[in-house]
This record gives structure tokens, sequence and C-alpha cells, in this order.
């Protein structure tokens, strides 16, 4: 494989062309493969199956064990989090702004359902301030 497998950025199919037979070059390995289900999965046409069998293996095998694999899982989902931050946050606002009554009646309901166990958190919060101040 020449490429490294890239998770953060999706894969298409860029190039077809026509030799005897329809063929698609893999974005991943940049091979010519004809387009057939030989070679092809249409569920999953962003690379070639040899690709996707290699990748297979490589994500299976001993995955999580190596600190090196749970390294490059980290350091995705670092970015993952950090490129949809903004849009989480402003899609969750919007999402409380527009649910305001629903949200009202919920927290009615669950307060009432678990009195017992809010005022006791409440008074243990409390005991404990009190012994901190004294």
């Amino acid at each position: 494989m020449t490429k490294r497998i890239d998770r953060l950025e999706p894969l298409r199919i860029s190039e077809v062309r026509y030799r005897e037979e329809w063929e698609a070059r893999c974005p991943l390995c940049q091979e010519w493969q004809p387009l057939d289900f030989d070679f092809w999965d249409p569920g999953r046409m962003t690379r070639c199956l040899t690709c996707w069998r290699v990748y297979s293996k490589l994500m299976n095998r001993h995955y999580g064990e190596v600190e090196a694999v749970r390294a490059c899982r980290r350091e995705g989902a670092r970015v993952r989090y950090w490129a949809r931050r903004e849009k989480h946050i402003k899609s969750v606002a919007r999402w409380r702004e527009e649910h305001k009554e629903a949200r009202r009646e919920y927290d009615h309901r669950y307060r009432a359902a678990h009195r017992e166990e809010i005022n006791a958190r409440r008074r243990e919060l409390y005991a404990q301030k009190k012994a901190t101040k004294a």
C-alpha cells in the first residue's frame, strides 16, 4: 500500500476509465481494478476489496492491545472532537432552544419522581459545606 490509511478524510473513487471493460482506480493503493463484484463492494466503494481486506486484518489483529494503535485512535478522536466541537455546541444549543417546554416538563417529572434522592444529595452537600467552613 502506498498511502497511509486516513480515517479522517473519506476516500472516494475519482478516476474511472474504459479499457476492454470499466475500471476504477482505488484511491488507497492506486491500482486500476475492474468495476465488478470481484474487486469492489457496492456498499463501500471507497477502497478496492484488497485494500478493505488488508484494512480489516490490521484493525482486527490485536486491536487496542498495541500502544501505537491506541495512540493513533486517541489522536484521531482528538482531531475529530475539535473539528466538530463548535458545530456540536451550536446544534445542542439550538435543540435546547427549540425544546424548552419539553425539557421543562421532563425536569418537572424527574424532580417529582426523585425528590427524596435530590433532597438527600442537597442535605449532604450542605453538611459538607458547613463542615469545611467550621
